[in-house]
């Protein structure tokens, strides 16, 4: 007995702007890190605990030691605002506790119960930092005494 193939209906799938777009961010000034080339990448968008956004990235190809990136943040009251207050470096890799210098990049945040889980790479490793208000952000540490929850091969 022959089987039929059957075809499925190819469907073009595009996003489409909803409206006009609006800029909330643009390259921040880094004072001494900052640098011509420098990016903003891997951006992370959630609300804080007193409902204000807040939008954070990497910046690489900084002025910061190392692996040149760090963590910056900007601040809106309104998710649909334009030009969110940029509020500076907001986290930079602490060799201290093992993160590789300037290599802090992607995060990602969730809220779990009232406490907000950030996730971010340090270059070789996945990291947290954790926050009660979703601003402020302590590297949560492991037995060995450092903030990786997952790690190697190493680069």
């Amino acid at each position: 007995m022959r089987r039929r193939k059957r075809r499925l209906a190819r469907i073009d799938v595009r996003p489409v702007l909803s409206g006009d777009w609006w800029q909330v961010a643009g390259n921040p000034e880094l004072g001494e890190y900052q640098a011509a080339g420098q990016e903003p990448v891997d951006f992370a968008v959630w609300q804080a605990d007193d409902g204000c956004w807040q939008l954070w990235s990497c910046i690489r190809k900084t002025f910061c030691p190392g692996k040149s990136r760090l963590l910056h943040r900007w601040e809106g009251a309104n998710l649909h605002d334009p030009d969110w207050t940029p509020m500076g470096v907001a986290m930079e890799a602490d060799p201290a506790v093992g993160e590789e210098e300037g290599g802090l990049q992607a995060p990602h945040v969730v809220r779990i119960n009232g406490l907000y889980h950030m996730f971010y790479g340090d270059w070789n490793r996945i990291c947290l930092a954790t926050s009660e208000d979703g601003k402020h952000f302590e590297r949560a540490r492991n037995a060995n005494g450092e903030p990786d929850l997952f790690s190697g091969p190493y680069e």
